[in-house]
Protein backbone atom coordinates (compact mmCIF):
# COMPACT_ATOMS: atom_id res chain seq x y z
CA UNK A 1 0.00 0.00 0.00
CA UNK A 2 2.59 2.31 0.99
CA UNK A 3 4.65 1.95 -2.53
CA UNK A 4 1.68 2.70 -4.46
CA UNK A 5 1.23 5.87 -2.51
CA UNK A 6 4.75 6.64 -2.98
CA UNK A 7 4.36 5.95 -6.76
CA UNK A 8 1.12 7.94 -6.75
CA UNK A 9 2.86 10.96 -5.19
CA UNK A 10 6.14 10.49 -7.89
CA UNK A 11 3.48 10.59 -10.72
CA UNK A 12 1.78 13.52 -8.94
CA UNK A 13 4.55 15.38 -8.81
CA UNK A 14 6.00 14.78 -12.33
CA UNK A 15 2.71 15.98 -13.82
CA UNK A 16 2.74 19.20 -12.07
CA UNK A 17 6.49 19.55 -13.10
CA UNK A 18 5.61 19.23 -16.70
CA UNK A 19 2.75 21.61 -16.22
CA UNK A 20 4.67 24.14 -14.49
CA UNK A 21 7.23 24.34 -17.33
CA UNK A 22 4.17 24.45 -20.00
CA UNK A 23 3.08 27.42 -18.13
CA UNK A 24 6.54 29.19 -17.36
CA UNK A 25 6.96 28.89 -21.41
CA UNK A 26 6.89 32.94 -22.28
CA UNK A 27 5.16 34.36 -25.62
CA UNK A 28 6.29 37.13 -27.53
CA UNK A 29 4.31 39.80 -27.37
CA UNK A 30 2.49 40.84 -30.77
CA UNK A 31 2.18 44.83 -30.25
CA UNK A 32 5.81 44.15 -29.61
CA UNK A 33 6.13 42.71 -32.82
CA UNK A 34 3.65 45.43 -34.58
CA UNK A 35 6.11 48.14 -33.04
CA UNK A 36 9.08 46.50 -34.16
CA UNK A 37 7.19 46.31 -37.97
CA UNK A 38 6.26 50.41 -37.47
CA UNK A 39 10.04 51.18 -36.27
CA UNK A 40 11.41 49.34 -39.46
CA UNK A 41 9.63 51.24 -41.42
CA UNK A 42 9.82 54.34 -40.32
CA UNK A 43 13.39 53.93 -40.53
CA UNK A 44 13.18 53.36 -44.26
CA UNK A 45 10.78 56.38 -44.78
CA UNK A 46 13.05 58.76 -43.65
CA UNK A 47 15.85 57.51 -45.17
CA UNK A 48 13.56 58.72 -48.32
CA UNK A 49 13.16 62.34 -46.63
CA UNK A 50 9.26 61.84 -47.07
CA UNK A 51 7.73 64.07 -44.05
CA UNK A 52 3.76 63.34 -44.15
CA UNK A 53 3.24 59.49 -44.14
CA UNK A 54 0.77 57.33 -42.42
CA UNK A 55 1.95 53.81 -41.06
CA UNK A 56 -0.85 51.65 -40.66
CA UNK A 57 0.45 47.75 -39.40
CA UNK A 58 -1.80 45.05 -39.71
CA UNK A 59 -3.27 42.55 -37.41
CA UNK A 60 -1.64 39.12 -36.48
CA UNK A 61 -3.55 36.41 -36.08
CA UNK A 62 -4.38 36.00 -32.42
CA UNK A 63 -4.45 32.30 -32.33
CA UNK A 64 -0.84 32.45 -33.32
CA UNK A 65 1.60 31.84 -30.11
CA UNK A 66 5.32 32.76 -31.08
CA UNK A 67 7.66 31.64 -28.29
CA UNK A 68 9.60 35.01 -26.90
CA UNK A 69 12.66 35.51 -28.94
CA UNK A 70 15.70 35.62 -26.92
CA UNK A 71 17.70 37.30 -29.96
CA UNK A 72 17.11 40.32 -31.69
CA UNK A 73 14.01 40.11 -34.41
CA UNK A 74 15.25 40.07 -37.83
CA UNK A 75 13.04 42.31 -39.68
CA UNK A 76 13.28 42.82 -43.23
CA UNK A 77 11.17 43.45 -46.73
CA UNK A 78 10.74 40.95 -49.71
CA UNK A 79 12.91 42.18 -52.78
CA UNK A 80 10.20 43.39 -55.77
CA UNK A 81 7.59 45.01 -54.05
CA UNK A 82 6.15 48.48 -54.21
CA UNK A 83 8.13 51.17 -51.80
CA UNK A 84 5.09 52.28 -50.99
CA UNK A 85 1.08 51.49 -50.64
CA UNK A 86 0.16 47.84 -49.16
CA UNK A 87 3.67 46.20 -48.44
CA UNK A 88 4.04 42.76 -46.81
CA UNK A 89 7.26 42.53 -44.03
CA UNK A 90 9.06 39.48 -43.46
CA UNK A 91 9.88 39.12 -39.35
CA UNK A 92 12.04 36.06 -38.62
CA UNK A 93 13.33 35.14 -34.71
CA UNK A 94 16.56 33.43 -35.14
CA UNK A 95 17.11 32.23 -31.57
CA UNK A 96 17.23 29.11 -29.74
CA UNK A 97 13.77 28.53 -30.67
CA UNK A 98 13.19 29.82 -34.51
CA UNK A 99 10.18 31.18 -35.82
CA UNK A 100 9.24 33.67 -38.83
CA UNK A 101 6.17 35.21 -39.87
CA UNK A 102 4.91 37.74 -42.51
CA UNK A 103 3.09 41.42 -41.42
CA UNK A 104 0.69 43.39 -43.63
CA UNK A 105 1.68 46.83 -43.82
CA UNK A 106 -0.37 50.26 -45.68
CA UNK A 107 2.21 52.95 -46.13
CA UNK A 108 0.52 56.28 -47.28
CA UNK A 109 2.63 59.10 -48.21
CA UNK A 110 1.49 62.47 -48.55
CA UNK A 111 2.81 64.86 -50.82
CA UNK A 112 1.53 68.12 -53.34
CA UNK A 113 0.83 67.27 -56.68
CA UNK A 114 -0.63 69.52 -59.43
CA UNK A 115 -4.43 68.77 -60.38
CA UNK A 116 -7.03 70.35 -62.87
CA UNK A 117 -8.72 73.35 -60.96
CA UNK A 118 -11.43 72.77 -63.84
CA UNK A 119 -12.75 70.61 -66.06
CA UNK A 120 -10.52 69.71 -69.37
CA UNK A 121 -12.03 68.48 -72.40
CA UNK A 122 -10.00 65.92 -74.36
CA UNK A 123 -7.27 67.52 -76.41
CA UNK A 124 -7.54 70.99 -74.54
CA UNK A 125 -4.04 72.61 -74.41
CA UNK A 126 -3.29 72.99 -70.29
CA UNK A 127 -2.29 76.74 -69.42
CA UNK A 128 -0.71 77.50 -66.00
CA UNK A 129 -4.73 78.54 -64.91
CA UNK A 130 -5.77 75.36 -65.84
CA UNK A 131 -3.57 73.52 -62.48
CA UNK A 132 -3.44 73.99 -59.21
CA UNK A 133 -0.70 72.09 -56.22
CA UNK A 134 -3.48 69.80 -53.78
CA UNK A 135 -1.69 67.34 -51.20
CA UNK A 136 -3.02 63.70 -51.90
CA UNK A 137 -1.99 60.62 -51.02
CA UNK A 138 1.34 59.99 -53.66
CA UNK A 139 1.97 56.24 -52.33
CA UNK A 140 -1.07 54.97 -55.12
CA UNK A 141 -0.14 56.93 -58.16
CA UNK A 142 2.03 54.77 -59.93
CA UNK A 143 1.75 56.46 -63.39
CA UNK A 144 3.88 59.33 -61.75
CA UNK A 145 2.69 62.47 -61.53
CA UNK A 146 4.06 66.49 -61.40
CA UNK A 147 4.87 68.97 -59.09
CA UNK A 148 5.35 72.12 -61.33
CA UNK A 149 3.27 73.85 -63.38
CA UNK A 150 6.12 74.55 -65.82
CA UNK A 151 6.21 70.82 -66.43
CA UNK A 152 2.78 70.53 -67.66
CA UNK A 153 2.30 73.63 -69.61
CA UNK A 154 1.76 73.80 -73.05
CA UNK A 155 1.17 69.77 -73.21
CA UNK A 156 -2.37 68.56 -74.49
CA UNK A 157 -5.07 66.22 -72.49
CA UNK A 158 -5.43 62.78 -73.68
CA UNK A 159 -8.95 62.12 -72.52
CA UNK A 160 -11.74 64.03 -70.77
CA UNK A 161 -10.34 65.26 -67.17
CA UNK A 162 -13.13 66.33 -64.61
CA UNK A 163 -11.70 69.15 -61.87
CA UNK A 164 -9.40 67.72 -59.14
CA UNK A 165 -8.24 65.11 -61.60
CA UNK A 166 -4.36 64.32 -60.83
CA UNK A 167 -2.05 65.38 -63.54
CA UNK A 168 0.04 62.08 -64.87
CA UNK A 169 2.50 61.11 -67.70
CA UNK A 170 -0.73 58.91 -69.01
CA UNK A 171 -3.35 61.00 -68.95
CA UNK A 172 -1.41 64.58 -70.74
CA UNK A 173 1.03 64.35 -73.96
CA UNK A 174 3.95 66.76 -74.18
CA UNK A 175 3.24 69.68 -76.85
CA UNK A 176 4.72 68.77 -80.65
CA UNK A 177 7.98 70.41 -81.46
CA UNK A 178 7.61 69.34 -84.90
CA UNK A 179 4.54 69.39 -86.93
CA UNK A 180 4.07 68.05 -90.57
CA UNK A 181 5.45 69.77 -93.04
CA UNK A 182 7.76 71.69 -91.13
CA UNK A 183 11.42 72.02 -92.65
CA UNK A 184 14.16 70.80 -90.38
CA UNK A 185 17.57 69.77 -90.13
CA UNK A 186 18.54 66.47 -90.32
CA UNK A 187 21.83 65.78 -88.51
CA UNK A 188 23.35 62.65 -89.97
CA UNK A 189 26.39 61.27 -87.27
CA UNK A 190 28.97 58.27 -88.48
CA UNK A 191 32.33 58.05 -86.96
CA UNK A 192 34.25 61.09 -86.80
CA UNK A 193 31.72 62.03 -88.84
CA UNK A 194 28.47 65.07 -89.29
CA UNK A 195 26.45 65.97 -92.27
CA UNK A 196 23.59 68.35 -92.02
CA UNK A 197 20.68 67.96 -94.77
CA UNK A 198 18.06 70.37 -94.83
CA UNK A 199 14.36 68.38 -94.58
CA UNK A 200 11.01 68.36 -93.75
CA UNK A 201 9.29 66.09 -91.25
CA UNK A 202 5.80 63.22 -92.52
CA UNK A 203 4.06 64.16 -89.32
CA UNK A 204 3.94 65.72 -86.14
CA UNK A 205 5.97 64.99 -83.29
CA UNK A 206 7.22 65.53 -79.95
CA UNK A 207 10.59 65.41 -77.69
CA UNK A 208 11.81 61.72 -78.30
CA UNK A 209 9.52 60.24 -81.33
CA UNK A 210 10.91 58.66 -84.04
CA UNK A 211 10.13 60.79 -87.03
CA UNK A 212 10.28 59.83 -90.84
CA UNK A 213 11.89 63.20 -93.02
CA UNK A 214 11.87 63.66 -96.39
CA UNK A 215 15.89 64.91 -97.73
CA UNK A 216 14.88 67.49 -99.77
CA UNK A 217 17.71 67.90 -101.85
CA UNK A 218 17.98 64.04 -103.12
CA UNK A 219 13.56 63.68 -102.23
CA UNK A 220 14.92 60.39 -100.09
CA UNK A 221 12.80 59.31 -96.99
CA UNK A 222 15.04 58.57 -94.28
CA UNK A 223 14.05 57.51 -90.38
CA UNK A 224 15.48 59.54 -87.29
CA UNK A 225 14.70 60.67 -83.60
CA UNK A 226 13.98 64.24 -82.73
CA UNK A 227 14.89 65.37 -79.41
CA UNK A 228 14.90 69.40 -79.82
CA UNK A 229 12.67 71.40 -81.74
CA UNK A 230 14.17 71.92 -85.74
CA UNK A 231 16.73 69.07 -85.50
CA UNK A 232 16.13 65.29 -86.17
CA UNK A 233 18.92 63.07 -86.12
CA UNK A 234 19.75 60.04 -88.32
CA UNK A 235 22.47 57.39 -87.49
CA UNK A 236 25.09 57.08 -91.08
Amino acid sequence: MNNIKAVFQSTVFFVLLICSDVYAVEFHSHDLIKQSVNNFLELNIAKNEYQQYEINVGSIDSRLRLTKCDSPLNIDRPMGQRQFGRVTVSVKCKGSQPWSLYVPATIKIYGKVLTTNRSLPAGSMITMDDVTLVKKDISHLTQGYFKKAEEVTGSFVKRPLVSGSVLTPSNIRPPNIAERGERVIILAKGEGVVVRMQGQVMKDAVAGDRVRVRNLLSNQIVEGRIYKKGVVEVAM
